[in-house]
């Protein structure tokens, strides 16, 4: 019962798309549609978004096809295979149209560039490959170097590069250097 229930509602999005839309996968114990099918509800489970190679689990889904925005209640965990990033926290809003994740509750972060992040109210622009935030912040690296972001970062990936107006850095010896207005070079330790 449960695949069908899976099946029919994949069938009904597709069907009822717009354009912009893109496939999104429910498997859940408990599935809700309202509004002619463009609001879509539903609790512990799973939510796949095979074009962008997503996977969401959590307790609690509110899919708004027509703002095309997904938010995910309660134990977030989420999987971007494409980009290699892990992501937990209590609330995230998966936005369609901008290829953004914002986290809106405590996060923590694992890239694939063997970074750790922990911060609170955290946006992830997936198209720019970019981590920012406005609160405090830390981040550590494969290395055992720390930093310490008392205002928020910019963080981008690819380049690994963080941008922050105050930082603390403790290397793996536990050397602590104090910056502002700072420009972090990961991949380098500049």
């Amino acid at each position: 019962i449960k695949f069908i229930k899976t099946i029919l509602i994949l069938i009904f999005i597709c069907f009822n798309s717009n354009i912009n839309a893109e496939t999104v996968f429910f498997d859940s114990k408990n599935l809700k549609i309202e509004e002619e099918g463009n609001m879509i509800y539903a609790t512990e489970g799973v939510v796949t978004i095979p074009l962008k190679s997503l996977k969401i689990i959590g307790d609690k889904f509110i899919y708004d096809k027509i703002n095309s925005e997904l938010i995910v209640i309660d134990n977030v965990k989420y999987f971007d295979n494409e980009n290699n990033m892990y992501i937990e926290s209590n609330k995230i809003i998966y936005n369609e149209i901008n290829n953004t994740i914002f986290s809106k509750s405590d996060t923590y972060i694992k890239s694939d560039n063997d970074y750790e992040i922990n911060s609170i109210d955290v946006l992830y622009d997936r198209n720019l490959n970019k981590i920012l935030s406005n609160e405090y912040t830390s981040v550590s690296d494969k290395n055992l170097n720390s930093f310490l972001f008392k205002r928020g970062l910019i963080f981008e990936l690819v380049p690994e590069i963080i941008f922050s107006k105050e930082a603390i850095v403790t290397d793996k010896n536990l050397n602590n250097y104090f910056f502002q207005e700072s420009k972090i070079k990961l991949k380098n330790n500049e």
